[in-house]
């Protein structure tokens, strides 16, 4: 992706309605900062992409009040956030709720039932055979 657009995503619990997350990605300048005293951060992190030549740049904001606002944790200056189409970010449109997927969560929890009958496996032929060498 050349010249990736800057996007900012909020992030609540379905459960809470008191925790928010928000996640800014692809800004271009590694000074982000957060201007609300209420807001808790992280500092910026930066990934640096070496085949394009390029670096993108991502900041994570939490907030634990109901006023809290993605758009007032960033300053203005040094984040525009206007899409390419003119028109301002409105957080309520990309605000979502994320819910586990249920099949993955079937998958993962098979996966670590394997790993451990592979591991029971292991040790029981190890076993059997430090026993046989004994005799």
């Amino acid at each position: 992706i050349k010249n990736p657009e800057p996007a900012l995503y909020q992030l609540t619990s379905p459960k809470s309605s008191d925790i928010s997350v928000c996640l800014l990605t692809d800004t271009g300048s590694y000074n982000t900062t957060f201007k609300n005293e209420y807001t808790n951060g992280s500092n910026p992190t930066v990934l640096e992409m070496m085949t394009m030549e390029s670096k993108s740049y991502g900041a994570v904001a939490w907030g634990s009040k109901s006023t809290f606002s993605c758009t007032d944790a960033f300053l203005q200056n040094l984040v525009n956030f206007t899409q390419p189409s003119g028109s301002t970010c409105n957080v309520k449109d990309v605000k979502q709720s994320f819910e586990t997927d249920k099949d993955l969560n079937l998958i993962n929890l098979s996966l670590i039932g394997l790993r451990i009958i592979f591991l029971k496996t292991v040790a029981f032929n190890l076993l059997m055979t430090f026993r046989l060498w004994s005799n």
